[in-house]
């Protein structure tokens, strides 16, 4: 949502109607759809990326202890989140 703001900050304003050209009103539609169908991806992925699957992957240490796995898995799908919706801000 951010992303889609800043972009239609940054948008050339036509001088004389002050309202958006339609192209610039397509743009700002297209990109807003984008964020939408990004966003709902980047969900659905970080849901996919379950602490079940994560703990199986290291069934020995989650085994040793499971609440420092689950503080782990935590951690990494929230910066996970981070980094992917940064790149879709950089790529809008």
């Amino acid at each position: 949502q951010a992303a889609v703001e800043q972009v239609s900050a940054d948008t050339p304003k036509p001088e004389a109607a002050g309202k958006p050209t339609e192209e610039e009103a397509a743009r700002y539609s297209r990109l807003k759809l984008f964020d939408k169908v990004m966003q709902k991806s980047l969900n659905k992925f970080i849901e996919h990326a379950s602490f079940k699957g994560f703990a199986s992957m290291f069934h020995p240490l989650y085994k040793k202890n499971p609440q420092m796995m689950e503080s782990i898995h935590k951690q990494f799908t929230e910066e996970l989140q981070k980094t992917i919706q940064e790149d879709i801000t950089r790529l809008m």
